[in-house]
Order: structure tokens, then C-alpha cells, then sequence
């Protein structure tokens, strides 16, 4: 449960920034924005109480520790195979 909380909170939080969303195409009102960026840390600071709870304190927060380096990569890997299928110099010859 914990990764998927950390994916979807690194997800509000790549949304909720406007760069990101320049570079694969999603235009969001301000409004949005800033909900994403809350709810995506929201998502964050849950999965913390999860790991804490479920682990215990040491545990816990190392492997929330992973489980944000998992979400964060997997979004940024998300973000870049986005932003090519949008570039046209990435498509095939």
C-alpha cells in the first residue's frame, strides 16, 4: 500500500508543477495546481504514517525511504516516455 500512496503523491506533485506539465502537454487551472501539489504531499506524509505504523519507527521510515525513491523514479520515467511519444523526433524512421 505504501508504494502505490508514494506513486500517486510523487504523481500530484509532478502535476502540480507547471514545467512538468509544459513538457507533456497538460495544462491545469491554478486552482488544480495547488490541489495537486497538497493532496500529492497529503499522499506523501500518509504513506509515512502508514510505513511507521505497519514497521515501526526505524523500519518504517527506511523503507518509506524506498518507497519514495520507487514512486519518484517510476513517475520520472513516466514523464520521459510521455514527454517523447509527444516529441516528433522520437518517432520511428
Amino acid at each position: 500500500m505504501t508504494p502505490s500512496l508514494c506513486l500517486a503523491g510523487f504523481l500530484g506533485l509532478a502535476l502540480g508543477g507547471r514545467r512538468v506539465r509544459r513538457r507533456i502537454g497538460v495544462t491545469l487551472a491554478s486552482r488544480a495546481e495547488l490541489g495537486c501539489r497538497v493532496v500529492g504531499v497529503a499522499l506523501l506524509v500518509l504513506a509515512a504514517g502508514v510505513a511507521i505504523g505497519h514497521r515501526g519507527g526505524g523500519v518504517g521510515l527506511v523503507a518509506w525511504c524506498g518507497h519514495l525513491s520507487l514512486g519518484a523514479g517510476l513517475v520520472y520515467l513516466g514523464v520521459i516516455r510521455r514527454e517523447r511519444s509527444l516529441s516528433p523526433e522520437a518517432a520511428p524512421p
